[in-house]
């Protein structure tokens, strides 16, 4: 046999990188491969996309961990967590180390019972083989096509040598061969089969390549993604720019506020030495005016003296002539001195500092910092933009009339017929839903680390009209925590922005802080059922009576009023990340686009929508409708 028989003594196994992640250095779980071709276990791959991205908002891609080449994500409607599970598999790699220390065997030979060192993997019957075996393998009519890998240099971290393109993501053992123009996505034979049976038009793949190149579609998409590299590249510049300017705001804010330093303390330093000149010559003048008075008092001193000393002297003489002399004179001298009155005098200094000066004392900063932040997005033009369905959401028809997005991206749907608040999973599969003591009406996410939510009520018939402060439970075991807020009026579309709450109240907008307090009452037309505020704090409204969408700023002044013949009963509104206004005219079969001013963009055509909820900072929404079919999960994209 042209194969090597080998024994435990000669075994060299492969080379450890072709069984072991360059992430763990353990053998593969589950390996998945990038486009660049390196691969990775499932858990690994998805951890390593995890600390890539957590510090991005709305992250659209990461770098392999081995080149460091951008991978795309695979999908952009789910959270980074799911997007390990969205690369394809890598079958020959996973059989391989199914096998173990047994890969380096021919699978041909072991059948029968010799054993021979395998050099080949053959990817589509999943088997090591031998030189000889290898070579059998291509003569066959059967195997002639099958392609086989040399398991030293082709195995390991480049993806066994697949390429994931032609792989069908639904059945990854099949090839992609068909295109549904139905759906815009490629098939492979059990697609077709299966969930696309029902397709009005499908191609095979060659014939939609070829149209493409055709209609010149390759070459226009090429133009929107070098407008749109253009836009990013704009965008990132503007934000390098921003990042050097702050450096030179802050290196001139630094300077200014030493050069202050400096002002001041030169300014201290030179108040300091003309106080100190003030007390040195204060202290001098009185020292001479103390010296002149101790010297007087001296020579007072020397006189007493002089007088005890010349009355002693007469009067050991005895009874003279002298005695009563000297005893007069002494006297008489003595009596006009001590009318003259003279006192003693205490100089006190002190000093009062400058009560200006003091309020240094009390200054904590050098000033205020203000920081401005204006969002800027890409230029794209609206009126060229459609609506695209991403899914539909399981069992969500009904009377919708609101809802919001929840925490990692899941939903929480309002359906008006059931007293049930209905909770989703990211990809729009019902969980479960939670039952309430009142018929909620709209929602709107508050905190989203603790899935805190306002809910209204405006069912009049009873007490339990109002808003709702909501704290959905963590677990289906767990009881959701409900408070009611003061406020007895029936509530409908509700909105949450800059720490305020907006409730549509029929005719009135009221805006609430957290705790519940009116903070001020803004007038509106009857049925008013929506409500969206911007980053402005300008209040949008809607009016189903009137047919009009109403916009007045914080202080209650009207900004504008549109109206249109094509816009009836607008029970819903939303703003994207922009600011643009987008209006669901339920009796009208359509939303219309307004901007941020209030001029119509443009209309599509929707199927009796109620509700619209824009994801944040994003232009993914829910469409909810009545009675008309399942809630909707779209993203409107612009060329």
């Amino acid at each position: 046999m042209a194969g090597t028989v080998v024994t435990d003594s000669d075994y060299h196994p492969l080379k450890e990188t072709v069984h072991v992640c360059p992430i763990c250095f353990e053998s593969y779980k589950t390996p998945r491969f990038l486009p660049c071709l390196h691969t990775f276990c499932h858990a690994c791959l998805s951890s390593y996309i995890m600390s890539s991205c957590q510090q991005k908002k709305r992250p659209v891609g990461f770098g392999c961990p081995l080149c460091r080449s951008f991978v795309p994500a695979p999908v952009y409607n789910k959270s980074p967590e799911k997007w390990a599970e969205n690369f394809p598999i890598d079958k020959p790699l996973e059989a391989l180390c199914a096998k173990g220390n047994e890969m380096n065997y021919c699978d041909p030979c072991k059948r029968m019972n010799e054993k021979v060192r395998a050099t080949d993997w053959c990817k589509e019957c999943m088997e090591s083989l031998c030189c000889a075996c290898a070579k059998a393998h291509g003569r066959s009519r059967t195997s002639q096509n099958h392609k086989l890998l040399t398991l030293m240099s082709e195995m390991g971290a480049e993806g066994g040598g697949h390429s994931h393109v032609d792989i069908c993501r639904t059945h990854t053992k099949k090839k992609i061969k068909y295109f549904c123009q139905d759906h815009l996505i490629p098939c492979c034979t059990q697609c077709i089969c299966t969930e696309h049976r029902g397709c009005k038009q499908v191609d095979s793949i060659l014939h939609e390549a070829q149209t493409l190149f055709k209609a010149k579609k390759i070459d226009s998409l090429l133009v929107e993604i070098e407008k749109y590299g253009k836009a990013v590249k704009k965008l990132k510049s503007e934000r390098e720019d921003n990042v050097a300017e702050l450096d030179n705001s802050s290196d001139t804010m630094l300077q200014s506020a030493d050069e202050l330093r400096n002002k001041i303390i030169s300014h201290l330093d030179a108040m300091l030495e003309k106080h100190k000149n003030e007390i040195s010559k204060t202290i001098k003048v009185c020292r001479e005016k103390q010296s002149v008075a101790i010297e007087c008092f001296s020579d007072h001193q020397q006189l007493a003296e002089c007088y005890a000393g010349t009355l002693k002297k007469v009067k050991e003489g005895g009874a003279s002539v002298e005695l009563v002399v000297e005893y007069h004179r002494i006297k008489q001298e003595l009596s006009k001195i001590l009318n003259e009155k003279v006192y003693s005098s205490t100089l006190k200094l002190s000093q009062k500092m400058d009560e200006n000066l003091q309020e240094i004392l009390k200054v904590a900063e050098f000033g205020k910092l203000n920081l401005d932040e204006c969002s800027k997005g890409f230029d794209y033009n609206l009126a060229l933009c459609t609506m695209n369905l991403i899914f539909e959401l399981d069992l969500s028809d009904g009377n919708v009339t609101g809802g919001c997005f929840l925490s990692n991206e899941e939903i929480l749907l309002i359906n008006f017929e059931t007293d049930c608040l209905e909770h989703f999973t990211a990809d729009g599969k019902l969980s479960h839903t939670l039952l309430t003591n009142f018929f909620p009406d709209d929602a709107c996410l508050k905190n989203s680390t603790m899935n805190t939510l306002y809910v209204t009520c405006s069912d009049i018939s009873n007490e339990h009209c109002g808003v709702y402060m909501v704290k959905l439970p963590e677990t289906n075991e767990e009881a959701m925590e409900i408070l009611k807020l003061p406020l007895k009026k029936s509530c409908y579309g509700v909105t949450y922005m800059s720490e305020f709450l907006y409730v549509a109240c029929d005719d009135v907008i009221i805006k609430m802080n957290c705790y519940g307090d009116i903070v001020w009452e803004f007038q509106t037309e009857y049925e008013t059922y929506s409500v969206a505020v911007n980053k402005k704090n300008h209040i949008v409204s809607s009016s189903c009576s009137s047919h009009s969408v109403l916009a007045i700023d914080e202080f209650g002044q009207k900004l504008f009023k549109y109206k249109h013949p094509e816009l009836k009963y607008p029970y819903g509104l939303d703003m994207d990340l922009e600011g643009y206004i987008f209006v669901a005219g339920r009796d009208s079969n359509n939303i219309h686009i307004l901007s941020p001013t209030g001029e119509l963009i443009k209309i599509i055509p929707a199927l009796k929508p109620k509700c619209i909820k824009f994801r944040k900072d994003s232009r993914v929404c829910l469409i909810g409708s009545e009675k008309a079919c399942k809630t909707r999960l779209c993203e409107f994209t612009c060329k």
